[in-house]
């Protein structure tokens, strides 16, 4: 028999029928016939007195040379006593394993599974800080071979670039991986935890608010004196009264406005921490969304954007009026409207911590440690949203 050579396996055309071309040692060249035309290496060997055959891959992927290697490789399994085909099924189920558990495929199934209950900005921030600053560098490693090393040169790559804040949270992620490949048995400990002051602290930043009166009062004031659309009017004057994140206002729906009970009902899609949510309305709050509706009710959104009715107001839109009434993002910003709440409606108006705390969104429980429901002390927030309006009109008469 003659073997093969390169030049011959090029020239080799595909016909009617599959052929076959010996190389010796069990080394067999496939040609399967047209239109597919693929040369296939195949090894034919005998195991446990039964004909066996192994594919090695197709030409040129696998190459004459590397064909011969793994016949050899294979030869020397016979001689063990050991079946190549089991061992090649054997290593690559292996392989598939470890694939799968790399830090990329154990991030991205974290993201998918613990990320759902989390509102959609937040999913693409954590979804962004693996595909950007973490997969690139250390995606590829099976997760129990992951080292406080290795992270902490994905966070220095971070670091380089001047972004210290991000590159604490792409910490954070990092170890929710850990923790959540941990929880499914594919992790022991978390690396992460080793690097504790490692990185350069952040600065510590609040969102600026008002929460004196006096400084309160002229805001407001500024704010009923905004020149501008309707919609970004009824926005900006909104803001103080219902205590919503800016996203959950800018986004609102008319659909989420139960003009009937007075109240705005948002679904927990939109929530941050995707539990729907109640907004009683006090009498200010509501005069001021039935005012606007029959300018916008062609719209889903309560507040659209200029450029069409399909989308609504965009981030920047109440920033920028807050900007052209004079207040910079240090004196206050959109969402510090919620620490001025909290702030007065404890230390001056004395309403129960929990109320607020409830009415803000956040997280709270009762006496027994179990979370309160969406519709829980509703009368006591309503009362408390309509007399946080009246303190609100009493400030702006004042000024």
């Amino acid at each position: 028999m003659q073997k093969l050579t390169n030049t011959k396996i090029k020239n080799a055309k595909a016909t009617n029928k599959i052929q076959k071309l010996g190389d010796g040692n069990g080394l067999v060249l496939v040609i399967n016939p047209k239109p597919l035309g693929s040369k296939i290496f195949q090894f034919n060997y005998r195991f446990d007195n039964k004909q066996k055959t192994i594919s090695f891959g197709s030409y040129p992927d696998i190459s004459l040379e590397k064909a011969r290697e793994q016949v050899k490789e294979s030869k020397d399994l016979l001689k063990a006593n050991l079946n190549p085909s089991l061992v090649r099924k054997a290593r690559k189920t292996v392989a598939t394993m470890e694939n799968g558990h790399t830090f990329e495929a154990i991030g991205l199934e974290w993201h998918e599974i613990k990320n759902m209950r989390f509102c959609e900005a937040h999913r693409k921030r954590a979804l962004r800080m693996l595909e950007k600053h973490l997969i690139p560098v250390i995606g590829q490693i099976p997760i129990k071979q992951l080292t406080t090393q290795h992270i902490l040169r994905a966070l220095r790559n971070i670091e380089e670039q001047g972004k210290i804040e991000t590159a604490h949270r792409a910490k954070q992620v990092a170890s929710r991986v850990i923790r959540y490949a941990i929880q499914t048995g594919r992790a022991e400990h978390d690396v992460s935890q080793h690097l504790v002051g490692a990185l350069r602290p952040t600065r510590t930043r609040h969102f600026a608010a008002v929460v004196e009166p006096e400084k309160l009062k002229h805001l407001l004031k500024s704010m009923k004196l905004y020149d501008g659309s309707l919609a970004v009017y009824t926005a900006l004057n909104l803001t103080p009264h219902l205590f919503l994140r800016p996203s959950e206002l800018r986004k609102l729906e008319w659909s989420e406005v139960n003009f009937k009970e007075k109240i705005i009902e948002i679904p927990k899609e939109r929530m941050k921490m995707r539990k729907p949510h109640i907004a009683p309305l006090s009498a200010q709050a509501f005069k001021m969304l039935e005012d606007l509706r029959p300018y916008t009710c062609r719209s889903k959104y309560v507040f659209p954007s200029p450029r069409g009715n399909s989308r609504c107001i965009s981030d920047n839109t109440v920033r920028v009026a807050l900007r052209t009434l004079g207040y910079n993002k240090d004196i206050v910003t959109v969402h510090g409207f919620r620490a001025t709440a909290r702030t007065i409606l404890d230390e001056r108006l004395k309403y129960r911590r929990d109320i607020i705390e409830h009415q803000l969104a956040h997280a709270v429980k009762d006496a027994n440690g179990e979370a309160y429901n969406r519709t829980s002390h509703l009368d006591d927030r309503r009362k408390m949203m309509q007399g946080w309006s009246n303190y609100l009109d009493t400030l702006k008469a004042q000024a």
